[in-house]
């Protein structure tokens, strides 16, 4: 059964410029185009192993959804390869930014622990732990991050592949 979550995403303020793939989501309920609502539901559901009961524990399910990294298509950045003309993934970098988003999270998993979550503090701040930004960084489309689609790109051209495409034709 398809359930239209209603998320959104927002560029959380690890970079000025549009060039950082990293998105946190925020719940809007204007977007659920008439379609089946998860806070509608009842019963179980399951989020990376971890049962939640809804409606009940609706607000610890969506703590869970928006502690997640989100990675999304971008445009503007550094061309890739260095010269290059694509200083966009939109159309072609999708099978890159699930790559990215399941090594985050795994990577979050493991130096945070499956309990950690997203959190604002009182004066509206994130509170984050200090690994959170070092790991998030790793990920900005830049040359020097490590898993960058930039890094992504050049280890697939080393494999034989062209830039922009994920099979060898």
């Amino acid at each position: 059964m398809f359930m239209d979550m209603a998320l959104s995403c927002d560029t959380i303020a690890t970079s000025q410029s549009d060039t950082s793939p990293i998105r946190k989501p925020y719940y809007s309920p204007e977007r659920t185009h008439n379609k089946f609502h998860i806070t509608d539901s009842i019963g179980a559901a399951w989020l990376l192993g971890r049962e939640f009961y809804l409606p009940q524990e609706f607000n610890d399910f969506l703590s869970d959804v928006k502690s997640l990294f989100w990675f999304s298509y971008r445009k503007g950045f550094k061309p890739i390869g260095g010269s290059g003309s694509l200083k966009s993934d939109a159309g072609w970098g999708c099978c890159y930014r699930c790559g990215q988003m399941l090594m985050g999270h795994t990577l979050i998993r493991n130096a945070l622990g499956r309990d950690w979550k997203w959190r604002v503090g009182e004066n509206g701040v994130e509170d984050m732990n200090p690994h959170y930004p070092l790991i998030l960084s790793e990920f900005l489309d830049t040359n020097t991050a490590c898993y960058s689609i930039h890094q992504l790109t050049c280890q697939a051209v080393d494999f034989g592949r062209d830039i922009g495409m994920l099979s060898k034709q």
